[in-house]
């Protein structure tokens, strides 16, 4: 039965029959043999930096007073090197000496495996050095897993990217293709999608859940590389991705809009700006850059008004009518009231009591569950619908009852509205569907009643 015990370095002894060399009439020949073709220097400079891993114990044998390393020779040699520099092959003494006088932590002593024979020991020994062994040895990580790992992973991006897209993020996929596709500059220029490796984070100059256009062309990449339409034979070059892309951009009429000056600037303000440029793709008259400095600024939305103007309801209409005339960044407190009001009088409608706030009912509303099943893109965040409610109510309540507190982000007004117009959307079109069986029953209640008369 083996037992674990803190060992001291200077008990600890090199195991002349490491497999690792061949055999040698000394130790120091044999320590020699390590140093140049086991890279001890680099394992030294890690243990100075960061120390000895947690994850590995030393499996020794005991010899008397002293203990046989039969498995970490690796880290005993640059351990005992760092701890006496002068032990070390001339040649790397100085490098020893720097990264001893750096050592961040001093260690004297190692946890310990303690076997009674080698046999004991083999088991352990060839389950780690074998391979993956069937499963019984360690299986080491697939690109995805090391992409969702290690933020500085040569895949991250593709990585967050899927993992953003998917439906079911289990599903299996080439990373490696997804990153030589998006790393092409052809795909920032027309999607404005990059990957601040700063923060570490995904970033949309150009939310695709608000442009159908971007949102089609990614789904379309997302199934092409799910139904292994992409690999590297027959895209093995710049050309043919560049080809692929500018096929797909035209199907879908994405244009290229975006520079490397769109991600310093979207950097500098320390918040995703809607690009300018891309907003231009759906204006196609010689006005189109005065409309867009108006539409820019405005949380006014065509197709929130249209179903506004379906139900019927003066109040809303009204409500929603103001939000166009107000100006996102002159009139940014008015437009926070305006859509508590709007959340309020809708949700009053389907019986929300005057007890709660229309985003705790809507929280317990199965509206909310039916809005994300309904979504035209693959993935959504509810927390975030939740939070922006919450944020729109206070936001409201500052501007009306504060003495000098008032929201004045007029970026931040626009971006709520965008995030909430898929719920806002279905709230109107729940109503419309409450007044129109509630409006039946009071016909068929008068037809009734007229009939008895």
């Amino acid at each position: 039965m083996v037992k674990t015990a803190k060992v001291s370095l200077k008990k600890l002894e090199f195991d002349p029959e490491n497999p690792r060399i061949p055999r040698f009439s000394n130790e120091k020949d044999a320590i020699n043999f390590l140093c140049n073709k086991e890279q001890i220097l680099e394992l030294a400079e890690d243990i100075a930096e960061n120390g000895i891993s947690p994850c590995e114990k030393f499996i020794v044998l005991q010899d008397r007073e002293k203990y046989i390393v039969v498995e970490g020779n690796r880290r005993l040699i640059a351990l005992k090197f760092l701890d006496n520099p002068n032990l070390a092959p001339e040649r790397l003494s100085k490098k020893f000496s720097k990264y001893s006088a750096s050592r961040k932590v001093l260690i004297s002593s190692v946890e310990c495996v303690i076997v009674s024979n080698r046999k004991e020991a083999n088991h352990w020994i060839e389950t780690k050095h074998s391979g993956q062994n069937k499963g019984k040895g360690v299986k080491p990580w697939d690109a995805i897993q090391k992409a969702r790992y290690f933020p500085l992973n040569v895949n991250r991006f593709a990585y967050l990217l899927f993992n953003r897209l998917l439906e079911d993020v289990s599903q299996d996929y080439n990373i490696s293709t997804v990153t030589r596709f998006i790393s092409k500059p052809i795909f920032f220029k027309h999607t404005g999608i990059y990957y601040d490796k700063e923060e570490d984070k995904l970033v949309f100059l150009s939310p695709y859940e608000e442009n159908s256009a971007l949102d089609n062309f990614l789904k379309q990449f997302v199934r092409d590389i799910l139904e292994r339409e992409l690999d590297s034979r027959s895209y093995n070059n710049k050309e043919s991705i560049e080809q692929y892309f500018e096929e797909l951009f035209e199907k879908f009429k994405l244009i290229e809009v975006y520079s490397k000056n769109d991600i310093r600037k979207s950097k500098n303000k320390k918040e995703t700006k809607h690009s300018e440029k891309q907003c231009d793709l759906f204006i196609n008259d010689t006005n189109k850059a005065e409309k867009y400095e108006k539409q820019k600024l405005s949380c006014y939305d065509e197709e929130i008004a249209s179903q506004l103007n379906k139900l019927g309801y003066i109040k809303p209409i009204s409500i929603y009518y103001s939000v166009k005339k107000l100006n996102a960044d002159m009139d940014t407190p008015l437009l926070y009231i305006a859509f508590s009001c709007l959340f309020e009088g809708l949700t009053r409608s389907l019986e929300r009591s005057d007890r709660e706030s229309f985003d705790f009912f809507l929280k317990k509303h199965p509206l909310l569950t039916a809005t994300f099943s309904n979504k035209s893109y693959i993935q959504d965040n509810t927390k975030d619908i939740l939070k922006t409610l919450t944020k729109i109510r206070e936001e409201a309540n500052a501007a009306k009852h504060a003495c000098f507190a008032a929201p004045l982000s007029y970026t931040q007004i626009i971006s709520d509205m965008q995030t909430l117009k898929p719920l806002l959307m279905q709230l109107i079109a729940e109503v419309y569907e409450k007044e129109k069986k509630r409006n039946k029953k009071m016909v068929q209640s008068l037809l009734a009643n007229t009939n008895k008369t």
